[in-house]
């Protein structure tokens, strides 16, 4: 990833400066290599664009934004990702930064949210999202977060 982002960093200047894939790319490794005030440095750039929203990026943005500690800004952007029949790493990761917020209530819904979705899915659709909805269900059970729902 180091080499990533030697190659793209340069790619910022000129021609590519506002290149969204360029952007994703480095945001990608940035991540990988835990460069947390990069990412929150070029996201905006690209924030407002289409797709942004539900993207890896955006969740890499998130993830920086809270390990930052800025929660609420975290926050924003996952809520931006929490949308129903999609984006299922990302509500996972919603519902593990709720968890460690100590608002369990929320986790649950989203939790188990994730987890009766997943009851409808065609074959494939569930096989992309399997890893997710087992996570989920492992958090849901670990945590004591069925509040009466069943998954």
């Amino acid at each position: 990833y180091e080499k990533a982002i030697a190659l793209y960093e340069p790619a910022l200047t000129g021609v590519f400066n506002e290149s969204e894939d360029v952007i994703h790319n480095l945001i990608k490794a940035y991540h990988q290599m835990g460069r947390y005030d990069d990412i929150i440095r070029i996201a905006p750039r690209i924030a407002s664009t289409y797709g942004f929203a539900r993207s890896k990026a955006n969740l890499s943005y998130a993830i920086a934004l809270a390990e930052k500690g800025k929660y609420d800004e975290a926050e924003n952007e996952y809520k931006k990702m929490n949308l129903r029949f999609v984006n299922y790493e990302s509500r996972f990761y919603y519902g593990d930064f709720l968890l460690l917020r100590n608002r369990k209530p929320e986790a649950a819904e989203i939790f188990n949210s994730i987890i009766e979705e997943g009851q409808h899915l065609t074959g494939h659709e569930k096989s992309d999202a399997k890893i997710w909805i087992d996570k989920a269900r492992q958090e849901v059970y670990r945590n004591n977060l069925n509040f009466g729902k069943t998954s």
